[in-house]
C-alpha cells in the first residue's frame, strides 16, 4: 500500500517507521508527513508526542480523534522545499 503522504513509496517503508517509534523523523518534511499520516490513520498519540512541549497541553486527544475520524483526507501536496536535509537548522 502506498503512504498516505502521498511521497510514493511503500507505507512500511515510508511513515510507518514513524509512527510506530522505530525512527525519528530527520527533517521537517518527514515530520509533516508522518504528521499526515498519522491524522489520516488517527494515531492521536504519534500527534501528541510530535506537538512542540510548550503547546501539547493546548490540545485534547478526543477532540483530535474527532476531528480526524470525521476528516476526508484527500492528499498532502508539497508545495516547495527550501533547504530540507537533516543537516539544515532552519
Amino acid at each position: 500500500m502506498k503512504c498516505h503522504c502521498c511521497s510514493g513509496i511503500n507505507f512500511e517503508d515510508c511513515c510507518h517507521p514513524f509512527l510506530a517509534g522505530i525512527k525519528l523523523a530527520s527533517t521537517a518534511e518527514a515530520l509533516m508527513r508522518s504528521r499526515y499520516t498519522a491524522y489520516v490513520v488517527v494515531d492521536v498519540n504519534y500527534i501528541i508526542a510530535t506537538t512542540h512541549r510548550s503547546t501539547r497541553n493546548l490540545y485534547n486527544t478526543n477532540s483530535i480523534k474527532q476531528w480526524a475520524e470525521s476528516s476526508t483526507w484527500q492528499k498532502l501536496e508539497i508545495v516547495s522545499i527550501r533547504a530540507g536535509t537533516a543537516n539544515d537548522s532552519n
